[in-house]
């Protein structure tokens, strides 16, 4: 195994442990630093070991946490992306959406947020 993957497992295994709120916090710090990729590989990562790991409710819990408006728009779309597969069964999920819709329109006009968001919904 990737030492990268190893130690992506253990930090998961702590916030498993402290709960989500780490992981909220960790997404927003990567951000703040302008780790982008760093943000959203958390953030796919996260979402795919909880939801394949059958935990939705922590993703769920995730969701709710996040605050659209902190995040950079790359974050929000990307975590709207990696929760899509699922989006069924995270009910929190529309609320993030529209949270992020929102963001997104005090930044660009309506017609580019329909089309940054199209087909996530």
């Amino acid at each position: 195994m990737p030492m990268g993957v190893a130690f992506a497992s253990m930090a998961f295994d702590q916030y498993d442990a402290m709960g989500v709120e780490p992981v909220a916090e960790h997404l927003t710090e990567l951000s703040s630093r302008g780790d982008i990729a760093g943000a959203l590989d958390r953030a796919f990562e996260f979402v795919e070991t909880e939801m394949l790991s059958n935990r939705p409710h922590r993703c769920e819990r995730l969701l709710e946490r996040l605050n659209a408006h902190v995040l950079p728009a790359e974050v929000s779309v990307g975590i709207l992306t990696a929760t899509r597969p699922w989006r069924s069964e995270l009910h929190n999920r529309a609320a993030f959406f529209a949270r992020t819709r929102a963001s997104l329109l005090t930044h660009y006009e309506a017609q580019r947020v329909e089309r940054i968001l199209g087909g996530l919904e």
